[in-house]
């Protein structure tokens, strides 16, 4: 008897070693670690003395490094703030730019300069801001006191030219606004909704393409919709109905 429990565990250890040989040659799945050289890095006191930034948006330079435009909150008025990493400390390009405000899109052109677009909810006027290096330049987007430029997007083409997507509440109108001459010209998208959230994306080709969606009133989302412009018309999508209870395509995100 106790030869044949000797004999079955020599067995058992010479299958074991057999197959431990047969797994080490099959090839091995790949394995994901954690790489110490690399991580997240938070950089603290970027803004204070203010409640929380509000309307925010980031840009990486060709360096990595951060942009940021956002809105400080004041006692009886809000303000515009740009500011960026230069790879040792923040600094901050003043702009002259107070109101109740809304909103904001921030872009870099290829010179690594920042264009900005923004709406004042108590002017009702959306305004685009550029930077060429020596100064701020203003342009408005929007005529004064008409319910438009709310949940704006800004994107710029290959030569620069700044393209904003934005509803008009008062045409119940989604628009794209492009810079030309000077001034800015719209062209309608989308109509007969309340459109909200959108993001604007332009193509080496220079052809925009917008995700948004279409609701019955601020902040509401009944339909995730796409439109991207082709040839000479805009070709728009549904790409997901929300539920009688549900809402569908809040802060959607866009590239190309």
């Amino acid at each position: 008897k106790n030869q044949v429990s000797g004999l079955v565990f020599r067995s058992l250890i010479l299958l074991t070693t057999l197959l431990s040989s047969f797994m080490h040659s099959l090839p091995k799945s790949a394995e994901a670690d954690f790489d110490p050289t690399y991580g997240w890095h938070f950089f603290s006191g970027v803004e204070s003395m203010m409640p929380a930034p509000h309307y925010f948006d980031l840009e990486l330079d060709e360096e990595g490094n951060p942009h940021l435009a956002y809105f400080k909150d004041g006692i009886n008025e809000d303000f515009l703030i740009y500011k960026y990493f230069d790879g040792v400390d923040w600094q901050t390009i003043p702009l002259d730019v107070v109101g109740a405000l809304d909103y904001v899109s921030l872009e870099l052109d290829e010179s690594g300069q920042p264009h900005i677009a923004y709406h004042d909810s108590g002017s009702k006027v959306t305004t685009y801001a550029y930077h060429d290096g020596t100064g701020w330049f203003t342009v408005p987007v929007t005529p004064p006191q008409e319910l438009s430029g709310m949940f704006i997007d800004l994107a710029l083409t290959t030569g620069g030219i700044p393209k904003i997507a934005l509803f008009s509440e008062t045409t119940s109108t989604l628009l794209l606004a492009a810079f030309a001459d000077d001034q800015f010209t719209y062209e309608p998208v989308d109509s007969g909704g309340y459109y909200n959230f959108m993001s604007l994306a332009v193509d080496e080709a220079d052809q925009p393409s917008i995700a948004y969606c279409e609701g019955t009133a601020a902040g509401n989302c009944g339909k995730l919709k796409f439109a991207k412009f082709e040839a000479s018309t805009w070709d728009v999508a549904v790409l997901e109905t929300a539920g009688l209870l549900d809402q569908s395509g809040n802060y959607a995100s866009l590239a190309c």
